[in-house]
């Protein structure tokens, strides 16, 4: 009975993944997911979770602070080889999460999809 199932193959591309999450109201306990790090043997690439139009109707006259609030702290962890090393209040760090897919992008829109329940434009 079972002769004739065809089971895909496992992606065979395996990284780690975490979100960075924001608090807009220090101690409120409300984040946002704003950045996913995604880490591999050789390398670690860093993914905006929101997208721009999303920045713009939440934040309004105040998206370009937030937009470069989001850049700064992704300056700091690429400084910091993907950790925040007490970047600012307000911004956190999720736990690793082991994943495959086919390659790091595949990566990347998993953790948004788990974590970011805004961020499903951020990644194509």
């Amino acid at each position: 009975m079972f002769d004739s199932f065809d089971f895909p193959e496992a992606p065979t591309y395996r990284a780690k993944w975490k979100p960075i999450y924001f608090e807009p109201i220090v101690n409120s306990g409300e984040r946002v997911t704003i950045l996913i790090v995604v880490k591999d043997e050789n390398s670690i690439k860093y993914y905006e979770a929101l997208h721009d139009s999303v920045v713009d109707s939440l934040y309004g006259a105040k998206s370009i602070a937030f937009k470069n609030l989001v850049k700064y702290i992704k300056g700091q962890l690429i400084k910091n080889c993907g950790e925040l090393e007490g970047c600012i209040e307000g911004v956190y760090s999720g736990d690793w999460r082991s994943a495959s897919s086919r390659d790091i992008k595949g990566i990347a829109r998993q953790g948004l999809k788990i974590s970011a329940s805004l961020g499903s434009l951020a990644i194509n």
